[in-house]
């Protein structure tokens, strides 16, 4: 009989979520393990199932072998009612034709036919084969490793270009001071590989990062209709959906089996309760199924480590500008440091908004429809410009445009293109303004821009046009790396393994609200 991956998980799922009642409540974990392992003929190891619910339930060893040969008699669970139970569970909901398939599969009825006697075993890897030796390959600070960079030039026909499943990359041609004290070779220390999980918002995306090496970055977006906005229990049904499928094409893009994976990395938040739940439920299921850690990534770090690595950049300032996010960084005592922010809604929850008002299409993104439509642009119809020191506020232009936009329109005083035009050069300015303040305050000649607004072709010439009057250089990505992605959680997972930062079972929760600042950057040290 064999299983799917898609079975698998969610079988796996139903075994951690199912919590037998009474005393001899172990003793019936151990007979429902071994009847999922003989009788279903799952894939992996009876040891390892038993190993990863004595992990979850925190429950005392003991000796297996009391649960073998078991009975009915001696074990009361069976295979159908523990089907049962598995969907009357909160997790998983199983898609109704994996469902189906899973009863037919689980159906053990007196005239079923014989077990096989040579049940199919997972493949082993030295690395992967115990818990013992994953925390093996953890690479102390002192072995820290030149890291790498992928470096391109960005142009616009690159947004219709599919994210490459590889991409060769060339060592950086300065290496870090700490880099520089390595005492390995980069010949003698196994590659880090990690598979990073993204599902803040309304994209998702799987990706595998080995030592700067991006190997696969599959993504797929939900998209609403013209005029509305994304709720995060649709998204969440639309992450849960595609997450398993995803999970599979990102392993096969980059060629590599479970085993070859040091670590599992998730989005820990900031982003929307429900995406973020799916995603932290799967990556766990995979972290236990595979025997792997798992590291809890702060989004906006993701980004400036992913911007870090596509384009060089040392320690720039950092423009992140997304759809939840406005936020001006720099790196300083140990931590990416806020200079700057948006005192209310972020620069790409504007631009998403204002589409709804002018009824442009989501599909791909609000903000690429306006930077199309705003090079069509003639007339400038002036905007409010709030800038408070080092930060902004972009609600106020909002509501302004929703209050007059509509009228000027029917009255074809200004179109579509002239509005967004006029929004992308008033908010763009604002965030301009405040970067050059950042700049000048840290004495800093190098500018990053991340975050999904960071891929406007507008909001980077504007950038440069400020660099280059004060001598400094602009940093910048297309929408395969500045809108979320798989990869960019990997590569901030590669980072924080490499210096030991995993996350415990126990602690491995999402947060709406995680700030940038919150996070100790020990890999920069």
């Amino acid at each position: 009989m064999a299983w799917t991956l898609d079975e698998e998980i969610y079988l796996f799922m139903g075994i951690m979520a199912y919590k037998p009642a009474g005393r001899d409540r172990n003793f019936q974990m151990c007979c429902l393990a071994y009847k999922l392992q003989n009788e279903a003929k799952l894939s992996y190891s009876i040891s390892d199932i038993w190993k990863r619910i004595k992990e979850l339930y925190n429950i005392e060893l003991i000796n297996e072998n009391e649960c073998v040969p078991y009975s009915e008699k001696q074990c009361e669970f069976s295979l159908p009612g523990y089907f049962s139970a598995l969907k009357s569970q909160e997790f998983p909901r199983c898609e109704s034709h994996l469902q189906t398939s899973l009863k037919t599969k689980l159906k053990l009825e007196s005239t079923s036919k014989p077990v096989d006697d040579n049940p199919p075993t997972p493949a082993t890897n030295s690395s992967s084969a115990s818990p013992s030796s994953v925390s093996n390959t953890v690479v102390p600070p002192s072995a820290k490793r030149t890291r790498k960079s992928i470096r391109y030039a960005a142009s616009e026909k690159d947004k219709s270009m599919p994210p490459p499943a590889t991409i060769s990359v060339s060592p950086k041609t300065a290496p870090s001071s700490s880099s520089r004290k390595s005492t390995l070779s980069m010949s003698t220390v196994k590659p880090l590989t990690i598979l990073g999980m993204e599902g803040s918002a309304n994209k998702l995306g799987i990706g595998v990062i080995r030592d700067g090496e991006v190997l696969s970055n599959p993504r797929v977006t939900y998209v609403t209709p013209p005029g509305q906005g994304f709720k995060p229990t649709e998204t969440a049904i639309h992450h849960r959906t595609h997450v398993v499928k995803l999970a599979r094409r990102a392993l096969q893009e980059a060629k590599i089996k479970p085993d070859d994976l040091d670590a599992i990395a998730y989005t820990k938040g900031p982003g929307m309760g429900g995406p973020l739940r799916v995603v932290v439920i799967v990556a766990r299921v995979l972290a236990q199924l595979w025997n792997k850690p798992l590291i809890g990534v702060n989004h906006c770090v993701a980004h400036i480590e992913m911007g870090r690595l596509v384009t060089g950049a040392r320690s720039p300032i950092v423009l992140y500008v997304s759809g939840g996010n406005s936020q001006v960084i720099a790196y300083s005592g140990g931590r990416y440091r806020i200079f700057g922010e948006t005192l209310d809604i972020a620069l790409g929850n504007c631009l998403d908004r204002f589409a709804r008002v002018i009824n442009l299409s989501n599909d791909p993104s609000p903000g690429y429809n306006i930077e199309q439509a705003a090079k069509k642009g003639i007339k400038f119809f002036e905007l409010p410009y709030a800038v408070k020191g080092m930060d902004v506020s972009f609600a106020g232009i909002l509501s302004y445009l929703k209050e007059r936009a509509p009228k000027l329109l029917r009255s074809g005083e200004y179109t579509q293109a002239d509005f967004s035009f006029s929004l992308q050069e008033t908010v763009f300015a604002m965030v301009v303004e405040i970067t050059e303040r950042a700049m000048a305050h840290c004495n800093t000649k190098e500018v990053l821009i991340v975050g999904g607004v960071g891929c406007n072709m507008r909001l980077q010439e504007m950038m440069k046009c400020m660099a280059e009057e004060r001598g400094a250089t602009v940093c910048a990505t297309d929408d395969r790396y500045c809108i979320d992605n798989g990869a960019m959680i990997a590569q901030a997972g590669w980072e924080m393994f490499r210096v030991g930062m995993t996350t415990p079972l126990a602690e491995t929760t999402v947060t709406q609200r995680f700030r940038t600042d919150e996070v100790e950057a020990k890999w920069r040290e």
